[in-house]
């Protein structure tokens, strides 16, 4: 019963992704579902599963995307390794604590794409693309966050509490 909501969430999910890239005027950036849905599966999953899934979520964005195949993935994975850390000691159903954790996963995840960009000599990570995609970004994804919540509570239903993911 539960697995049509859970389709209609992946095609929402998709489709939004790709579309607010073409709606949305060049100097407002999309926010990034694929981060806010691997970080609502943190509070359903065990930690070693839930880098897998920043993991796959992140390269999943990185296939769709046509990028650089890893770079969404390490940033993802390590986004919401840090939100992780930042959400273990609260409650899951406060939306501060989904709000730092979208914050800490935003700005780690920036740093992986800083310091990935800086090794691989790529010539996109500067002052410019931080002012006009990062700022924006952590905008509107915590702009878009609560309501993502919800609907991501919708289809999967609520989330686990806090000691029940520790094994």
């Amino acid at each position: 019963m539960i697995l049509w909501r859970r389709i209609v969430f992946v095609l929402v999910v998709l489709g939004a992704q790709g579309v607010m890239g073409v709606v949305l005027p060049v100097f407002v950036s999309p926010p990034d579902l694929f981060l806010l849905t691997a970080l609502a599966l943190t509070s359903r999953l065990t930690p070693l599963w839930t880098l897998a899934v920043g993991y796959g979520l992140g390269l999943a964005q990185d296939i769709l995307g046509a990028g650089a195949l890893g770079f969404h993935a390490a940033g993802i994975m390590a986004g919401v390794l840090a939100a992780g850390f930042v959400q273990r000691g609260l409650s899951n159903d406060n939306s501060v604590n989904n709000a730092l954790g979208v914050v800490a996963a935003l700005l780690v995840k920036w740093l992986v794409f800083i310091a990935l960009g800086y090794w691989t000599r790529l010539d996109a990570m500067n002052l410019e693309t931080l002012l006009y995609r990062f700022v924006p970004e952590i905008i509107t994804t915590l702009l878009l966050g609560p309501l993502f919540f919800a609907f991501f509570n919708w289809a999967f239903g609520k989330s686990r509490s806090n000691e029940d993911r520790l094994f």
